[in-house]
């Protein structure tokens, strides 16, 4: 397998984002873990509202974060979003939550996505979708270990 395309969006945590300690709440990470894979789609394959136009959704199936620093008010929040696994109706995508000069993630973590249509019924990956990834991220989804997935977490 080839090393999967990262990409990288900045976000700033914003005081709406806080607790009265000036620590961003822990909830919020998995808005910015849609944030990342918005500009995942965006950037290596289309807008996800052009998809939605064609009747085809994403919805969660399956998030899980592992959080080991938290970030605070005004901190720059660098997210490495990439996928991490492909199925004939399901895509996971790996997260790694970054502040400035960190060497390792403060928070990672992991989505997993259906493939279904307008009526919630199960559809297969779009071809073009399966094309660009092919031979680039592995073609089975198994057992659940952000360890296993992520690409900067060394324990």
């Amino acid at each position: 397998m080839t090393e999967p395309w990262i990409i990288t969006t900045s976000v700033r945590v914003r005081y709406a984002d806080t607790d009265k300690m000036g620590v961003m709440y822990y909830g919020r990470y998995m808005e910015l873990f849609e944030v990342g894979r918005t500009e995942w789609i965006r950037a290596c394959w289309r807008p996800y509202v052009e998809i939605e136009r064609e009747g085809v959704l994403l919805p969660v199936v399956h998030a899980a974060a592992t959080y080991r620093q938290s970030f605070h008010y005004d901190d720059l929040i660098q997210i490495r979003t990439f996928p991490v696994g492909i199925q004939k109706a399901r895509i996971r995508f790996g997260y790694e939550l970054f502040g400035d000069n960190d060497q390792q993630p403060r928070i990672i973590g992991l989505t997993e996505h259906a493939f279904v249509d307008e009526s919630g019924k199960t559809v297969r990956i779009p071809s073009k979708l399966a094309q660009l990834l092919s031979g680039r991220v592995p073609e089975q989804l198994t057992k659940f270990d952000l360890r296993d997935h992520l690409l900067s977490s060394n324990g």
